[in-house]
């Protein structure tokens, strides 16, 4: 069996997608299901029907779907009419409505179309119902593999992170480091990220000029191993996402897997069973009294680790490999129904 993934050029650290499709391509290989990476860096429809041309020598194309490196270009959903594909749609409900129209192309007679929760799965049922029988939920793994750390945790640093642009909750960290500024409170917010591209380096210069008496480091630059180091010597993270935490959020995920606190932020596709494992704060100054509430109870801290370590226990990078691997079997099985059940749960 023998996998194509198809995608835009994704630099490494600066769009989740690109990380997410190399760490499954290697899980898959780990499986013995072989996988290539087909990256294109001109979209024009010529260059999508040369592709299309290369992609007949794979058992299964995968398209993942959006990402940076793809932006408004329509060489994708061409490719998924040419051939039928499993589609892998990162983003659906949050994207902008001319993105949300951009998706149709897709559901005109997808091989499958994988969802990252239940939410988004019903979304993209409701604007097209007769992909219903041929959709699946796997949710995505860290993209931040777990760094083995048992030493002390320090219960002062607050830990934010993620790619660095507009829209990404940063300037609510910014307000949270005032805060803890004007309070005098005894904590130093670390700040975890590159901006995502070049356009947003000004961006990520400005959030650093206006915030440079307050308590806050930005860490930029860093391996993914040093990622996970700072994670594992924090004890809170804050999160605040404007739309919400999700299960779709690789960032939340690495945060539950190295075991910290997490205050973050509540929205209408935010899962009910996460309730019991994070603190729910929608505004700074609700988030600093989660996390002196935190702080001053060592007993909470840890129960909230010990959560967060149970909730993302099964998102595991082998079991989205064998749940993709299963769900390719069905594929190359004519008239076999591939529903999200069959392939989740199998």
């Amino acid at each position: 069996m023998k996998i194509a993934f198809l995608t835009g050029p994704c630099p490494p650290g600066e769009c989740g997608v690109g990380d997410y499709v190399v760490l499954l391509a290697e899980a898959l290989n780990e499986i013995d299901v072989r996988t290539e990476i087909v990256t294109v860096h001109d979209w024009t429809i010529v260059e999508a029907i040369r592709v299309h041309r290369k992609l007949k020598e794979f058992d299964v194309v995968q398209i993942h779907y959006p990402s940076l490196g793809i932006g408004t270009k329509l060489g994708p959903q061409l490719n998924a009419l040419l051939r039928r594909s499993v589609i892998v749609l990162h983003e659906g409900s949050q994207v902008h409505i001319l993105r949300q129209l951009a998706l149709y192309p897709f559901s005109v007679f997808p091989k499958h179309v994988v969802f990252f929760s239940e939410f988004e799965r019903r979304f993209g049922i409701r604007w097209a119902p007769w992909i219903s029988s041929i959709t699946s939920v796997i949710p995505p793994p860290s993209n931040i593999r777990e760094c083995e750390y048992h030493g002390p945790r320090d219960l002062n640093e607050i830990v934010a992170f993620g790619l660095i642009r507009p829209g990404r909750g940063h300037e609510q960290v910014v307000q949270l480091a005032e805060l803890i500024k004007l309070s005098n409170a005894p904590f130093r917010i670390r700040v975890i990220g590159t901006p995502q591209s070049s356009e947003f380096v000004s961006y990520f210069d400005g959030l650093r000029a206006n915030s440079a008496n307050l308590p806050i480091v930005w860490d930029s630059g860093l391996s993914e191993q040093q990622v996970a180091e700072r994670l594992t010597r924090a004890a809170i993270a804050y999160l605040p996402y404007p739309d919400g935490a999700a299960e779709l959020r690789s960032t939340l995920k690495a945060a539950l897997l190295h075991k910290l606190a997490i205050v973050t932020t509540q929205g209408r596709h935010t899962p009910h069973n996460l309730a019991d494992v994070v603190c729910f704060a929608q505004t700074p100054a609700e988030a600093l009294i989660a996390i002196r509430r935190i702080q001053e109870n060592p007993q909470l801290q840890e129960a909230l680790s010990r959560k967060a370590a149970a909730y993302v226990k099964d998102w595991t990078w082998d079991a989205s490999a064998r749940s993709y691997a299963r769900l390719y079997e069905h594929c190359l099985q004519p008239g076999r129904a591939t529903t999200a059940t069959q392939i989740h749960n199998a």
